[in-house]
């Protein structure tokens, strides 16, 4: 079934209903379902080359072979003080 065909019957259930409490319930299970659906996932726009690198940075992560904020920091005053 289509997106346009489901919400079509979704629409015409609806419709043909005058139980209020279904339709309160009906309302915020919408309203629920819909807010927790994610924008999309930042990983599909991604080039193939742009997931091989975010991969290797991932793998050199696991193995240690990354600088922490503090080291970083120290290492970039270091360079400040003997610019």
């Amino acid at each position: 079934m289509s997106i346009r065909e489901m919400k079509v019957q979704i629409c015409q259930l609806v419709e043909h209903t005058d139980n209020e409490l279904a339709l309160e319930q009906i309302l915020q299970q919408v309203r629920e379902l819909i807010s927790d659906q994610p924008e999309g996932d930042i990983l599909d726009d991604l080039t193939p080359e742009q997931l091989a690198g975010l991969e290797l940075s991932r793998q050199e992560g696991r193995e240690g072979k990354y600088t922490t904020l503090a080291d970083f920091k120290r290492e970039v005053g270091q360079w400040l003080k003997s610019a």
